[in-house]
């Protein structure tokens, strides 16, 4: 649950791709927040999305440096997104996370990222007191001031952010696992076909089925 802070403008935006909760079967789509803007906004929004490009690089290195692997499908499922769901918002070809939210004056009651993948990389911006980062299952705050960025395996870990004073932007980089579970989908299914054009696949069917299907 979102609460906002009464003193400054608050609102939640979405930008990238993500699983329309109930729609799975549509695949991959992307936000309102990235695709249904005004031309004048759209200017705006571009440069926007190019600067966010300066904390993408270390926010893949962190998480590839401890968890490669789950960092390299992040990447891949992205990097694998049709060309115009991403063209909008992605400004790199090592990004390795399909959605950004920002939280703009607002914080959360402690809670698990349930629907996303292992790893969210979370940056805080603006002008403010406090604030703390904590990560309630390790009895441990965290001095999170504007610039830091932290990794946490938020599907894990249950967190929130302690309040604070001034304004306070917070973004947070992550992956909805059903946008990777759909690209892990047809990935396998890709290698399947390709099994069956290079005839690795007839190996490994059963002899006696194999056979009957040839006489």
């Amino acid at each position: 649950m979102f609460y906002s802070n009464s003193e400054s403008r608050y609102g939640v935006f979405h930008w990238g791709v993500w699983m329309q909760r109930g729609h799975e079967s549509m695949g991959p789509v992307i936000t309102a927040d990235t695709n249904k803007v005004g031309a004048q906004l759209r200017i705006h929004q571009h440069d926007l999305f190019a600067s966010l490009h300066n904390t993408s690089y270390p926010k893949g290195f962190s998480p590839g440096a401890t968890d490669k692997t789950e960092r390299d499908k992040m990447q891949k499922a992205t990097q694998a997104l049709h060309d115009g769901d991403k063209d909008l918002w992605c400004k790199s070809d090592t990004e390795c996370f399909a959605l950004r939210a920002c939280l703009v004056n607002v914080w959360t009651e402690p809670h698990v990222d349930c629907s996303d993948m292992e790893w969210a990389m979370i940056s805080p911006f603006g002008n403010f007191d406090n604030g703390e980062f904590c990560i309630a299952d390790l009895e441990r705050r965290f001095t999170f001031q504007e610039g830091y960025i932290a990794g946490i395996r938020g599907k894990r870990f249950v967190h929130f952010t302690r309040k604070w004073s001034g304004s306070r932007i917070c973004l947070v980089s992550t992956m909805h696992s059903a946008v990777f579970r759909q690209y892990a989908k047809r990935h396998d299914s890709e290698e399947v076909v390709s099994a069956h054009g290079t005839g690795e696949s007839e190996e490994a069917e059963p002899p006696q089925k194999r056979a009957k299907r040839r006489s």
